[in-house]
């Protein structure tokens, strides 16, 4: 009996080292999925989501100059709407970048599912028909 818990006391530290490196090996990360960009139409809206993404790229919150420049005068008009616009462009940049992966089509409008780093968004532009600027824009969280 004496000889053999000897040998456990040989042997057991070693095992526990062995069992000590094999848990500290590093896990290797999942494969990153880089996704795929679609192209955006050379439409009114095609041209609008376009800037939409940009800015959202580039993290920057849209001026009055350029609400003005993008944006419908009736949408312009609804002063809480713009703001919550503004309020959007900055939450949806924590994502960034990001990029168009898959596009629905309407008379006027565009949709388009937009995936970044760590999550994905729809986002919906509808153009007047006269002006080309934004009428409509709408951000909807997906699931990764």
């Amino acid at each position: 009996m004496h000889r053999s818990l000897a040998r456990l006391l040989i042997v057991l530290p070693l095992l526990l080292a062995l069992g000590a490196c094999a848990s500290s090996a590093p896990v290797p990360p999942p494969p990153v999925r880089i996704p795929v960009a679609v192209e955006l139409p050379d439409t009114p809206a095609g041209r609008q989501l376009a800037w939409v993404i940009e800015m959202i790229n580039a993290k920057r919150t849209p001026s009055d100059g350029d609400l003005r420049e993008h944006f419908d005068d009736r949408l312009m008009e609804e002063r809480s709407r713009i703001d919550g616009v503004r309020r959007i462009f900055t939450t949806i940049g924590i994502i960034a970048p990001i990029v168009p992966t898959d596009l629905e089509r309407r008379p006027g409008a565009l949709s388009a599912r937009a995936e970044g780093n760590g999550g994905i968004v729809e986002i919906a532009v509808a153009v007047e028909r006269k002006t080309g600027r934004i009428s409509d824009l709408s951000f909807r969280p997906l699931r990764s």
